[in-house]
C-alpha cells in the first residue's frame, strides 16, 4: 500500500521528517536513516542485513512484551533471547533459541537455530545440529561505509515534524480521520557501554479511528548506536498490546572467534538443488 505524507515543520530550519507508525513488533522492518537497514527475523527481533566492516562485536538480544491488566496484573509474554556476533570483515552469526509454548514443561533442551552470513565468501549458512548438516546458499557481498554519515543536528527534546498520514481507512475507521505523528530527537546517552542516539515517535489516533471512544496514543523509542550501526534499545508502548522492549546487553567489542563463522567440523554441507529443466 502506498502512503502519502504531508508534513508541517514545527522547528524552523529543520528537515521535514515524518514516520507512519501503526502497531509494531520485533518482526517489523525498520530503517535507520542514511545508515543501515534492519530486518526482523524469527524469535529474535531485528538483525543487520547489510555488511559493516571494522566494527566487531558480540552481544545478547532480548525481546519482551509486558501487558498490564485493569486490576494491575502484569503478564510477561515470550521473552526471546538471541546471541549476535560480527567480525571485522563483516561476517555475522545469529543464534536463536526456540521458544517453548507457555505452560508447557519439557525435559529436553530447546533447539537452537544458527545462521551465519559470510558476505566475503558470498554465502549464507543455516546449521542443523540434529542432522549435522549445513545448508548453504549464495549471498551477494554488500558493503556500507564504515564511517556512518552524521544526521542533521536537531536540538535534543525538540519536535522534528508533525505528519498527517493519508492512507486507506483501517478497520472501518472514518475516512476523514487521520492519526497525528510527532517525532522528537532525544539527547544521546550511553546504553550498555555504547553511545546511542534516540528518537521518540508519538502517534495519536483520534476518537473513532478504531472504534475507540477517546484518543489512543502509541509511543515508540528507538536508540541506535552509530558505532555498531544498529539499534541497541527499542521500546514500543501501545495500550492495546502492552509494552514491548528489545535490548542488547553483554556487549563486547572484542573480535569474535573465527570458528563461529565457519561450518562445524564433521557437518555435511548441502547446497540448494538446481532444477536444470528450467
Amino acid at each position: 500500500m502506498r502512503v502519502g505524507i504531508i508534513c508541517r515543520v514545527l522547528l524552523p530550519g529543520a528537515a521535514c521528517l515524518a514516520s507512519a507508525q501503526t502497531t509494531q513488533s520485533t518482526t517489523s522492518a525498520t530503517t535507520v536513516p542514511n545508515r543501515i537497514a534492519i530486518v526482523g527475523s524469527f524469535a529474535g527481533g531485528p538483525v543487520p542485513s547489510n555488511m559493516v566492516t571494522g566494527q566487531p562485536y558480540s552481544a545478547q538480544q532480548e525481546t519482551q512484551t509486558v501487558q498490564t491488566l485493569e486490576d494491575g496484573t502484569h503478564i510477561t509474554n515470550s521473552v526471546a533471547k538471541v546471541k549476535l556476533y560480527r567480525d571485522s570483515e563483516g561476517r555475522t552469526r545469529t543464534e536463536r533459541t526456540a521458544q517453548q509454548p507457555p505452560g508447557i514443561l519439557s525435559a529436553s533442551t530447546p533447539p537452537v537455530f544458527i545462521e551465519v552470513s559470510d558476505p566475503v565468501a558470498g554465502y549464507r549458512y543455516s546449521f542443523d545440529s540434529t542432522s549435522q548438516k549445513v545448508y548453504r546458499s549464495l549471498s551477494a557481498p554488500l558493503r556500507v561505509p564504515n564511517q556512518l554519515p552524521v544526521p542533521a543536528q536537531i536540538p535534543a527534546g525538540g519536535a522534528i515534524a508533525r505528519a498527517v498520514i493519508l492512507s486507506a481507512p483501517v478497520g472501518g475507521a472514518n475516512p476523514a480521520m487521520r492519526p497525528e505523528v510527532v517525532t522528537e530527537q532525544l539527547a544521546p546517552q550511553p546504553i550498555e557501554g555504547v553511545l546511542a542516539e534516540g528518537t521518540r515517535t508519538t502517534t495519536t489516533y483520534p476518537a473513532g479511528f478504531f472504534g475507540n471512544d477517546r484518543p489512543l496514543t502509541t509511543i515508540n523509542e528507538n536508540w541506535t548506536s552509530r558505532e555498531l550501526g544498529m539499534p541497541v534499545l527499542t521500546k514500543t508502548s501501545d495500550p492495546r498490546s502492552g509494552v514491548t522492549t528489545m535490548r542488547l546487553f553483554n556487549i563486547s567489542r572484542a573480535e569474535p572467534d573465527a570458528s563461529l563463522f565457519q561450518p562445524p567440523a564433521g557437518y555435511e554441507i548441502v547446497d540448494p538443488q538446481v532444477d536444470l529443466r528450467k
